[in-house]
């Protein structure tokens, strides 16, 4: 091999090597840059937090206790609350609650705004557990649910908002830092996991609106009408229609 290829092949050698070493140095940046990007955005995007109330007189307490601690910066979140259909004392109780939160002491405690809409969509099931779990009243009961939840994100979202977050008045206990831990995973729609403790059965998921879906469940729905709702779940409940879907379930986000 003459000097001369033997130069070539070292200068070739040595280009591969420093591209490499620059390469990773742009990767590591970016992604370094990416990190940097995405926890600076994360404590200035503004938030739209929706709750929808109905006869939820008895679960403020608490659910105003979760908005005290919430660690994500106040003046980045708006609440938009939707008072329907309730014969208790509902809005007076939820004004009684802002009036604290808004005037408290604490300069980091206010949200940047709280409002309260009124609007009924003439839901007709009641309340009570056995009444909204029962099967044969979900495709009603959820098409007014909807109906509500649809208008009141609609009539408070505006284009300084980065995000839409819900929120059930009945969830008793969420983590401070519930924002934080959504938006890390930078998606455009994402679902915590409910969980319920029970006295005999012990944890178990509560909410089966939110699963991992099967190949089972896929056919399964296939396989039925369009406005047909199948149950959610792997076991059978006596004396209503059912479909056993095996739907997976996990703790945690």
């Amino acid at each position: 091999m003459s000097a001369m290829s033997i130069k070539f092949f070292f200068f070739n050698l040595c280009f591969v090597y420093v591209s490499y070493i620059v390469g990773q140095f742009l990767y590591q940046a970016s992604r370094v840059g990416k990190q940097e990007f995405l926890q600076t955005q994360r404590y200035s995007d503004r938030v739209l937090f929706c709750t929808p109330l109905r006869d939820a007189e008895a679960h403020l307490p608490r659910f105003f206790s979760g908005l005290y601690n919430l660690s994500y910066p106040h003046e980045l979140v708006d609440i938009a609350f939707l008072v329907s259909e309730s014969k208790d004392q509902t809005t007076s109780a939820l004004v009684s609650y802002i009036d604290r939160l808004q005037k408290s002491a604490d300069k980091k405690m206010p949200y940047h705004s709280v409002s309260v809409l009124h609007k009924d969509f003439h839901q007709i099931v009641a309340q009570d557990a056995r009444s909204r779990h029962d099967f044969i009243a979900q495709p009603e009961r959820r098409k007014k649910l909807a109906k509500a939840r649809n208008w009141l994100w609609s009539a408070l979202l505006r284009p300084h908002h980065a995000w839409v977050y819900w929120q059930d008045v009945d969830v008793e206990r969420i983590p401070a830092t519930i924002f934080e831990d959504l938006m890390k995973h930078d998606s455009d729609v994402i679902v915590p996991s409910v969980w319920m403790t029970h006295s005999k059965y012990g944890d178990f998921p509560y909410d089966l609106n939110s699963w991992i879906e099967s190949d089972q469940g896929r056919a399964v729905s296939a396989a039925l009408p369009e406005d047909t709702m199948a149950k959610a779940m792997g076991f059978q409940v006596r004396g209503l229609p059912h479909y056993t879907v095996w739907h997976a379930y996990e703790e945690g986000l």
